[in-house]
């Protein structure tokens, strides 16, 4: 009979049953923590749900969202980086510095102080050249904004992301390759 019982709960959990418990073992904690899972599964499901529509949704754009902490953790960043910069995303979480590294050298100096600046105005604009992986020069337009707390302490840092070069005629695209 115990046999019979196992496979029947296998069975329910591959038909989408979120838990089976047997009457031997129902009690009134196993039926709260039953309860008390079957709801946290569903919001997870509901949040990755949520989460992969997000992400193609911006993934769609031609544009990618990224978000920092005050230290300068990467916290997020969207497909679409993947697409403008030529590095899979991985590599962003592992090398925070890697968007600084792949500034073209001509416009690193005019970028030096992108987060003192960030932090002294609230948000930032502005125009720079990027060398992507295949060694191909791109011209990106970066708007970024902090995120601040009730008490004025900075939470995150935010942006946004364009790869402006295909909207630039062809000779136009010359000068920013320059």
């Amino acid at each position: 009979m115990q046999e019979s019982n196992e496979v029947l709960a296998l069975q329910a959990l591959r038909f989408g049953a979120d838990d089976c418990v047997s009457k031997a073992e129902l009690n009134g904690s196993v039926l709260q923590r039953t309860i008390l899972y079957t709801i946290e599964r569903k919001n997870t499901l509901i949040y990755q749900e949520k989460y992969l529509r997000l992400e193609t949704i911006l993934a769609s754009f031609l544009e990618h969202a990224w978000v920092t902490s005050p230290q300068g953790e990467t916290l997020y960043m969207s497909l679409g980086a993947e697409a403008i910069y030529g590095y899979p995303i991985k590599q962003f979480f592992g090398n925070a510095n890697l968007w600084h590294d792949v500034i073209h050298p001509d416009d690193k100096p005019r970028l030096e102080n992108y987060w003192a600046t960030l932090r002294e105005h609230g948000h930032y604009e502005l125009h720079y050249r990027i060398v992507r992986a295949d060694g191909t020069i791109r011209l990106l337009y970066d708007r970024a904004r902090v995120v601040y707390d009730n008490q004025g302490n900075v939470l995150r840092f935010e942006g946004l992301v364009r790869d402006r070069t295909d909207d630039l005629d062809p000779a136009q695209q010359q000068d920013a390759a320059r």
